[in-house]
């Protein structure tokens, strides 16, 4: 009778059957599953919930960088408006520099008389000296060029006031005419020679040269035109007018020496007691 049980016992140590109830077993399993399950979803949400979180902490930081860039770009923006404003001043104030200085006098007039003046023989008389000025054509006001417009073109764009013509300093050229009379014609030759090597002038050319009367003194009519310079330094003008009054200067001198030694020789002459005349029948 005992044999059977050990046999029995065996045949199911060796089979791996369990006496436990099978409805334990499959709760036991069911609640080991459920377990994993469990904590697998609990790790995948902690999972999202850690992204989640990182990407909402990083999207604040970007949003915060973001911000931080735009305002910086409004400031360079600013800063770059107020460049432009400076830019577009600075070239208006450029503008009118050169109008301004075009409208100045390069070539001084009292230069120029000097340099006509000084440089007459003394024996010269001038009777006019003339002066017109011509505006270049390449002064004045000059349209911008028209852009060609597309269709797709933004309506900022098409609204834009169009940019403001650009007004060109004038420049003019300036001719004198000289007339005068003179004793012969090497005075006029010496005057003409003298005037072309004056940095003041240029394209020195006598007009004509004619015979005149004042009173019974008989002379020679002449006119000369002459260009000026609007390029000469001012260095080179100053010396070639204080050489000239230097020379100017020297001649007068020996002028009035020359006079005076004259007006002395009549004086002596004119001193002198006249010699006796002799008498008639003496």
């Amino acid at each position: 009778m005992a044999y059977f049980p050990q046999v029995k016992q065996d045949n199911a140590a060796g089979t791996g059957a369990s006496f436990l109830p099978a409805d334990y077993i499959q709760r036991k399993a069911e609640f080991r599953n459920n377990t994993i399950i469990l904590s697998l979803f609990a790790v995948v949400l902690a999972g999202v919930g850690g992204a989640f979180v990182l990407n909402n902490t990083r999207k604040i930081k970007l949003g915060s960088e973001y911000r931080e860039l735009v305002e910086q770009c409004k400031a360079e923006e600013a800063k770059i408006e107020q460049l432009k404003k400076l830019t577009e001043q600075r070239t208006v104030m450029m503008e009118k520099a050169e109008i301004t200085a075009a409208l100045v006098e390069k070539m001084p007039r009292w230069a120029v008389l000097s340099e006509v003046v000084y440089r007459m023989p003394a024996k010269m008389r001038l009777e006019e000296v003339g002066m017109k000025g011509t505006r270049n054509t390449t002064g004045g006001v000059v349209s911008p060029k028209s852009e060609v417009k597309s269709l797709t073109q933004d309506v900022a764009d098409k609204q834009a006031v169009a940019a403001r013509p650009k007004v060109q300093a004038p420049s003019f050229t300036y001719d004198i005419s000289i007339s005068g009379n003179a004793k012969d014609n090497n005075q006029v030759a010496d005057y003409l020679s003298s005037l072309k090597r004056s940095p003041a002038l240029r394209d020195v050319e006598l007009t004509y040269i004619k015979e005149s009367h004042d009173k019974e003194i008989v002379l020679r009519k002449f006119e000369m035109t002459a260009r000026l310079r609007n390029d000469v330094p001012k260095d080179k003008l100053g010396q070639s007018i204080r050489e000239l009054l230097v020379t100017k200067t020297d001649d007068t001198n020996d002028a009035r020496t020359d006079a005076k030694t004259d007006a002395k020789a009549k004086a002596d002459a004119a001193a002198k007691p006249a010699a006796p005349i002799a008498k008639e029948n003496e």
